[in-house]
């Protein structure tokens, strides 16, 4: 049950107060979505078309967060379409990690502006622009969190290079999410397949 997990973390609310992620009925229906498929395939493949302010990211990176305390050397990738966007989600997750309640049990190898890495697990999670359409390609990365999709220059070609880095084991996550910017590009052709059943991606 990954529900108890995440409720765990903290986030910084709306009135700059630092609290305890309580789901919305989106990110409910979300971390609902993701347990099923872990329970059916193992594995977690999401697509998202989302409205502003429901969160999405939240609980996406609480998700890559829990799934690096669970999994040995598990390595999470968080791709957005630019830098302060990048470096936004990257710090909703070292509030996580400064606010986790095991935080003293764990240390850190690497606390950078691109990533963070734990000694005791050997996981990590890093962030990254989509402007470089061969991220992620040097090694295996077991999660990836492609946001703004729909903004990305050449989603394409990223994502055909994410795609052969990420295994198809269990507990391995492929989350796309984005707000609509037209018709016809890379997201809107997966959004329309997942919709159809023509996917592996759950809408």
């Amino acid at each position: 049950n990954l529900v108890p997990l995440v409720q765990q973390l903290s986030i910084l609310d709306k009135n700059l107060r630092v609290t305890r992620l309580e789901l919305n009925w989106a990110q409910q229906e979300y971390i609902a979505l993701a347990e099923h498929q872990l329970r059916t395939t193992g594995r977690i493949r999401i697509i998202v078309l989302k409205a502003r302010q429901l969160g999405i990211s939240t609980i996406t990176e609480a998700l890559l967060f829990t799934l690096a305390f669970i999994f040995e050397n598990y390595k999470a990738m968080v791709i957005a379409h630019e830098v302060p966007a990048s470096q936004n989600l990257l710090a909703i997750t070292n509030r996580y990690w400064m606010t986790y309640p095991f935080h003293d049990a764990f240390s850190t190898k690497f606390a950078g502006k691109n990533q963070l890495q734990w000694n005791e697990t050997g996981s990590s999670i890093h962030v990254a622009t989509a402007g470089n359409s061969a991220v992620g390609r040097s090694a295996t990365i077991h999660a990836v969190h492609a946001s703004e999709v729909a903004f990305w220059p050449d989603p394409e070609i990223a994502m055909l290079g994410l795609r052969q880095t990420i295994p198809s084991s269990p507990g391995t996550v492929i989350v796309l999410e984005s707000t609509a910017n037209g018709m016809g590009n890379y997201f809107h052709t997966e959004w329309e397949a997942a919709e159809a059943g023509d996917s592996e991606f759950a809408t």
